[in-house]
C-alpha cells in the first residue's frame, strides 16, 4: 500500500457520507459527527456526501437524470478526493460501496449494530447481500470506531475483526446547554410548553421501532395512572416511519392514555434543552442501543433517569440512574415511576449523581481521543 497522502493544509479530514451529518437534521449520528468538530482547534471535517440527491418533489426526469449521470460524476471526484489519504466513512451503512483498497485508508464508524440486528422491517434478498459484503468490507478499514465498550465487542465478535483496530471513542454531551434549572425556569418551561405546573411530568425522547419498547412503558404509565392520575407523558422527537407512528397510537388507545399524552415533534435545540428541565423523570425503555444519547442528556439536566438495565447504558451511567431489570414488565415500570415519585432523597440523589457523571462525558474528551487514535486530528489535540 502506497503511504497515504498528507491531511489539507487546513487539517481538514475528508467525511464520506450518505447523508449531511455536520450540517442536516438532528440524529444521533449528526450529533455525534458535529460533537466531534465542535469548533475545529482539535477534529476538522470536510463534508463529503456520497450519493444521488434525489428531491421529493423534483420530476421523474430530473431524478433519473441525477441519480443515472450526475451523482456518479460527483461521488467519482469523491474517490479522487481520498484516494491514498486518511478520510472517514461517517456510518457502516454504506461501506458496501467502496472497494477494500479504498476502505484500507478509511476510519469507519460504526456507530452501532442496530440496521444489522434489529430492522425495523424484512429485509429483501438485495439488502441481505448489501449487509454481508459491508462486513465484509469492514474488516479491511484502517480503523474502526464505536460510541461504546458494547458496541466494540459486538463488532468484533460480528465482524471477526482485530480487536486492536477497534476503538472506543464516546458520546459527549453539551453540559452548558443541557444544565439544571432553577424551580422558576422549570415553572417557566412548563409554561412554554403547556403543561401543567404540579402533575408528575414523564418525558421520553426518541422514535416508535420496536426495540424501543414504547408499548410495555405505556402499560406501565397506565398502571401508575390508575393509582396518580395526575400524570402526563411527554414523547418528543421525529416518526420514523408509518409502522412504528400507528404502534404507537394502537398502545396508547388500548391503555387509555391519549389523553394523558403530549407529542412534540421538531423542537429546536433550545427547546429540547427546556423540556428537560421540564420534566420530573425521563424513561428510556429501550432494549437495544449502542449508547443511549436521551440518558445522558437528562443526565446532565439534573433529570432523574428510568432506563431499561441494558449494557451501554449501565456502561456509561453506573448507578446514577434507577434500572428496570425486567423491561417488559409493565409493573415493574409503574413501580419504579412510583418510587421516583415518592423518594425525595433518591430523586435527589439521582439528579446530582447524574450531573457529576455526565459532567466527565465532555466532547473535548472525545476530540483528543478521536484525534489520537486515528491519527487524523490537527496538531494540537485536546484532553485525552
Amino acid at each position: 500500500m502506497t503511504p497515504p497522502r498528507p491531511l489539507e493544509s487546513n487539517g481538514s479530514i475528508p467525511l464520506v457520507s450518505l447523508w449531511p451529518l455536520l450540517s442536516g437534521p438532528p440524529s444521533g449520528m449528526g450529533a455525534y459527527f458535529r460533537g466531534l468538530q465542535g469548533d475545529g482547534r482539535y477534529v476538522r471535517f470536510k463534508e463529503l456526501i456520497y450519493r444521488s440527491r434525489r428531491g421529493v418533489a423534483a420530476p421523474a426526469v430530473l431524478r433519473r437524470l441525477e441519480h443515472q449521470f450526475l451523482a456518479p460524476i460527483r461521488n467519482g471526484r469523491i474517490l479522487d478526493d481520498i484516494a491514498d489519504r486518511p478520510w472517514v466513512l461517517g456510518g457502516q451503512q454504506f461501506v458496501s460501496h467502496f472497494s477494500r483498497r479504498r476502505l484500507e485508508t478509511a476510519t469507519v464508524v460504526v456507530f452501532d449494530l442496530i440496521d444489522i440486528l434489529c430492522p425495523e422491517s424484512n429485509l429483501t434478498s438485495g439488502q441481505v447481500r448489501t449487509t454481508w459484503k459491508a462486513m465484509e468490507n469492514v474488516r479491511s478499514a484502517q480503523t474502526v470506531v464505536t460510541i461504546s465498550e458494547y458496541s466494540r465487542e459486538r463488532i468484533i465478535g460480528l465482524y471477526d475483526i482485530d480487536p486492536d483496530r477497534v476503538s472506543v471513542i464516546p458520546f459527549g454531551v453539551d453540559a452548558v446547554r443541557f444544565r439544571p434549572g432553577s424551580g422558576d425556569q422549570k415553572a417557566a418551561c412548563r409554561e412554554a410548553f403547556g403543561l401543567p405546573k404540579s402533575s408528575l411530568v414523564v418525558l421520553y425522547v426518541g422514535s416508535e421501532q420496536r426495540r424501543k419498547n414504547l408499548p410495555t412503558l405505556i402499560a406501565g404509565l397506565a398502571q401508575y395512572r390508575k393509582k396518580d392520575g395526575d400524570l402526563v407523558f411527554v414523547k418528543a422527537g421525529e416518526s420514523q416511519s408509518d409502522l412504528g407512528r400507528s404502534r404507537f397510537s394502537s398502545a396508547l388507545r388500548a391503555n387509555q392514555m391519549e389523553q394523558a399524552t403530549m407529542l412534540l415533534q421538531e423542537l429546536s435545540e433550545g427547546q429540547m434543552a427546556d423540556l428537560y428541565r421540564a420534566a420530573d423523570i425521563l424513561a428510556f425503555p429501550s432494549v437495544e442501543e449502542g449508547w443511549g444519547i436521551p440518558v445522558l442528556e437528562a443526565m446532565a439536566s439534573g433529570v432523574p433517569v428510568l432506563s431499561s438495565r441494558i449494557p451501554p447504558v449501565v456502561e456509561f451511567a453506573g448507578d446514577t440512574v434507577l434500572y428496570v431489570d425486567d423491561p417488559f414488565s409493565p409493573g415493574d415500570w409503574s413501580s419504579g415511576l412510583a418510587e421516583l415519585r415518592t423518594n425525595d432523597s433518591l430523586r435527589a440523589t439521582l439528579s446530582t449523581a447524574g450531573r457529576r457523571r455526565a459532567l466527565d462525558l465532555t466532547w473535548d474528551r472525545a476530540r483528543g481521543r478521536f484525534a489520537a487514535r486515528t491519527q487524523l486530528g490537527a496538531v494540537s489535540v485536546g484532553q485525552t
